[in-house]
């Protein structure tokens, strides 16, 4: 987080870690990430992503293929 507020030219906060009320708690609950009747969490399903491989372009393949990080990140979900 640190570098993310130097990248965006703001003094580092720990503010981002205060609880508060959402005013929309349900905007941010996915059908896929949380039960809507339960409150229950469920596992990542890395079927949700709809771009398929032979979506990609050269560009967006290079994206992902020049950045170890990128890459690890799409190994590790599934992408």
């Amino acid at each position: 987080m640190c570098a993310i507020y130097s990248h965006c030219g703001l003094e580092y906060s720990e503010r981002f870690m205060d609880g508060f009320e959402r005013l929309f708690p349900c905007r941010f609950l996915w059908t896929t990430a949380i039960d809507w009747e339960t409150g229950v969490r469920r596992a990542f399903d890395p079927a949700r992503a709809e771009v398929r491989d032979e979506d990609l372009g050269e560009v967006e393949r290079g994206l992902l293929d020049g950045d170890a990080q990128v890459a690890a990140f799409c190994e590790r979900f599934g992408y």
